[in-house]
């Protein structure tokens, strides 16, 4: 394996369900301010505003979430599977990358996801997500045993 590989469509997906499962952590806790203003009781989504402005506060949450972690080239999902997120330069995305590819998730995952298996089709296999935003995802190979060796200090030459 060189340097990076293109992820594919299988890790991709073994990292969106790690982050799903971060997400839904997150949103559970992002609840806690909405039901401290609503004196401890439930939301009453009934009313169109509360539902739309409950809605728009939830997908902030998960933009500020996936955003920190896209700025630092990785979310805790692709972290477990040794994958980051980098521009066309190879650096960790800015926020109006990161923007443009959430919102662009969003499109790929309407049509049954049909943006998602555009990468079993793509010669870098991008999704449309990553086409739009000017990101792509790759796999970065492990340091070797010998090399991660090498760079370890030996305990005995400091006892000398």
């Amino acid at each position: 394996m060189s340097e990076e590989q293109p992820a594919g469509l299988l890790r991709r997906l073994a990292i969106i369900l790690y982050d799903a499962l971060l997400l839904v952590a997150v949103l559970f806790l992002a609840t806690t301010p909405l039901v401290f203003v609503n004196h401890g009781e439930a939301v009453d989504y009934s009313d169109p505003w509360i539902a739309v402005a409950a809605q728009a506060y939830f997908v902030g949450v998960a933009y500020l979430y996936f955003g920190w972690f896209w700025t630092q080239g990785q979310t805790l999902g692709m972290r477990a599977w040794r994958t980051h997120l980098v521009d066309r330069e190879g650096r960790s995305p800015t926020w109006l990358r990161a923007l443009a590819r959430f919102l662009l998730s969003i499109v790929s995952w309407l049509p049954a996801g049909l943006g998602f298996w555009w990468s079993l089709y793509h010669p870098q296999r991008a999704g449309w997500h990553d086409t739009g935003s000017g990101t792509r995802l790759v796999v970065r190979a492990r340091a070797s045993r010998l090399a991660q060796a090498t760079h370890q200090p030996n305990p005995k030459d400091e006892k000398e």
